[in-house]
């Protein structure tokens, strides 16, 4: 680890992202020459981001630029918000035309979110061409006295960056979701599991990339600074085996079932996990709902044909 004694800002924004404590967040890092956001959330929860960067003295139109860690609706949902207040915005380059053209990606989010994309996420609007940047693996972008470098890190999406910034003596890794999700005032990692492009080989050699990176802090987008990066990667590693096996072994005793045949067996072991770390069946249902369950599901049973 590199010595603290500059330290490197950084200000968690609660989006409000569901209506939940510690849903998703957008990191503040002031800079002295252009202010910086790492993922800017869903375009629903626009007000909270703006609420919060006013919390700080500061207005959307001052962020000058924004650092996706890949293109769904929970984390670059606003992408089109934040360029038309002038920022620049940096994502993996198979994420960069869905952003500038949100056509297809919009249509793929109603499918799945149906009227509850309008109530609860919003559509992604498109962003000028000029604005987007696409940043390819190992890239370095160099913002006043920071560096952020794209590490390309698959297995949740195949778009996806975690960012490491730097600036003379610390070294911040914003994960996205290639870390998992944490219920908060715990370290029970949630897993987005998701189709069409969830692969758990990928995943765990992107666990072991980041986890091979020298870096000071480590933040999850969902939610917040880890105190243990190896001890969190490590049950993110454990969790990511026994969820997936699971899943397989349930649907492997009954191939032609639906995921909603599924859910119950499905979620009662999810609970007692959850409760061996202290997580209630009323905090789980928070954070975990049925739609997450079947895309899991959905996610498992895709991989493993793939892998067949």
């Amino acid at each position: 680890m590199h010595p603290t004694n500059t330290s490197l800002q950084v200000i968690p924004i609660d989006l409000g992202y569901y209506g939940l404590v510690e849903g998703a967040a957008a990191f503040l890092i002031p800079n002295s020459e252009d202010h910086i956001l790492i993922e800017c959330g869903p375009a629903h929860c626009l007000p909270r981001l703006s609420a919060g960067l006013q919390s700080q003295g500061l207005a959307l139109e001052e962020i000058k630029h924004v650092l996706v860690t890949h293109i769904h609706l929970d984390h670059a949902g606003a992408a089109g918000e934040v360029t038309a207040a002038g920022a620049q915005l940096y994502v993996h380059p198979r994420g960069a035309r869905h952003l500038i053209d949100p056509t297809k990606l919009n249509a793929s989010a109603r499918q799945v979110f149906e009227d509850e994309l309008d109530t609860r996420l919003g559509e992604l609007t498109p962003s000028p061409a000029d604005q987007v940047h696409a940043i390819a693996d190992g890239a370095q972008v160099t913002l006043g006295p920071l560096t952020c470098e794209a590490i390309e890190t698959f297995g949740h999406a195949n778009h996806h960056h975690a960012w490491l910034i730097s600036n003379s003596s610390e070294r911040h890794l914003f994960v996205g979701d290639i870390a998992a999700m944490r219920i908060p005032g715990s370290d029970f990692a949630t897993l987005p599991m998701f189709a069409p492009e969830f692969d758990l080989d990928v995943w765990l050699n992107s666990i072991d990339r980041i986890r091979a990176l020298d870096f000071d802090a480590m933040w999850l987008t969902h939610f917040g600074r880890v105190d243990d990066p190896n001890a969190f990667l490590d049950h993110v590693t454990t969790r990511l085996k026994e969820e997936s096996n699971f899943i397989t072994e349930l649907m492997n005793t009954a191939p032609d079932a639906t995921p909603d045949d599924f859910f119950p067996t499905y979620r009662a072991w999810h609970l007692d996990q959850a409760a061996a770390h202290g997580i209630s069946p009323e905090q789980l249902d928070q954070y975990c709902d049925k739609r997450h369950y079947r895309a899991n599901i959905v996610g498992v049973r895709r991989w493993r044909h793939k892998s067949d």
